[in-house]
Parts: structure tokens; sequence; C-alpha cells
């Protein structure tokens, strides 16, 4: 389902590490995704970081796998490029700031004064889903926060769902994927990338 953000360009996965559960699904715990063109992505935690600056970001990333990039010949002056001004200025300080915040939200906690099952109930009522309507479908979230209502979604439509937010914290829903989405788990997907691309 993924394209470079900013080429357009399809993405070569390269796995660095790999876990699989007891149900035989694999997940990608930490690798990278690269275009021909050299943008390279990190797969940090399970999760994609696809947006712009990600490697030159998530320098123990590099600093952990530094054998593996070498050997590719992939750490240099394009893949390790910072991000540019317009990132830095408005993209990254809206990152870090949703990361505080939503890391100090707790998944048990209520989000807008709401359980878990009434933010369901709502958000279902909201957009009028039926799930006959997704059956075999993907679903989009993004702007996902935590990741933790996308993975409550894939529960209760029993469909694949993309969710993604710029900031890292997204990651809380993808850690605890099994307990909200249940035997859809493996429906889950999720991203950190930029809504603007």
């Amino acid at each position: 389902y993924l394209l470079c953000p900013y080429s357009k360009e399809e993405l070569e996965l390269i796995t660095f590490n790999e876990s699989a559960d007891h149900d035989g699904i694999v997940d990608i715990e930490y690798g990278i995704l690269k275009t021909k063109g050299g943008i390279v992505y990190p797969i940090v935690r399970g999760i994609p970081r696809l947006f712009e600056g990600s490697l030159y970001i998530f320098k123990d990333f590099c600093q952990q796998w530094k054998k593996e990039l070498n050997e590719l010949n992939l750490l240099n002056d394009k893949s390790l490029a910072p991000p540019g001004e317009f990132f830095m200025n408005y993209i990254y300080p809206t990152m870090k700031r949703f990361e505080v915040e939503w890391e100090k939200h707790s998944l048990e906690d209520k989000t807008w004064n709401l359980n878990q099952e009434q933010r369901i109930e709502k958000y279902v009522d909201y957009i009028c889903i039926r799930k006959e309507d997704f059956k075999g479908k993907m679903f989009l979230d993004a702007g996902a926060g935590t990741g933790q209502l996308v993975c409550s979604i894939a529960k209760y439509l029993d469909c694949d769902i993309i969710g993604f937010d710029i900031q890292p914290s997204i990651e809380k829903g993808w850690l605890n994927r099994k307990k909200y989405a249940g035997k859809n788990y493996h429906k889950v997907h999720i991203l950190q990338a930029n809504v603007m691309h």
C-alpha cells in the first residue's frame, strides 16, 4: 500500500529484525524502506517512519543498525539529510507537542471524556458506518493519536485498517493491538507519517 510520500517511488523493504507469533503472523520489528533514488525510511519498533528526515531524527536506530546500514551503503548525505526548514519550523513542533500530550495519556484513560466503547459507538454513529459496508475493504484513519481507536475499529469492522499520525506515540496502539483488535490484530497497520504527504 505504500509509496514514498515525497518522490512517489515504490519502496523496497529490507528487514533487519522480525518476529513471528503463534499464529505465524510475521512483524518486521526493525528494517528500512528505501527508494531507488536513495530516500530511506526506518522501521522502528514495528512502525514505518515515513516522514521527511526520519532517518536523521532516529539517530538511535542508525547507531543500533550501523553495520547493516553501512553494508547497504546507506549512511550518506542523502539518506541522513535533516528535515527541511518548513518541516522543522511547522511540522516538528506539532509532532513534539502531540508526542508529549499522547505520551502522558494512558490507554486506560478516557479520551474526550469517553471510554473506548463510547468512543467507538460515537465514531461509528458519526460517520454512519455499517459493518457490512467494510467487509474486505481498507479503512484509513489519518491523525490516529495513540492508535488505540484504530485497533478497536479493526475489531468492530473486521477489515484492514491503516492508522497514521506524525507523532511517535502512535506506537502505543501498535504495541497493544492484540488487546484492542482481538483476532483482527493482523489487520491493523500503523505508520508514523505526515498527513500533508
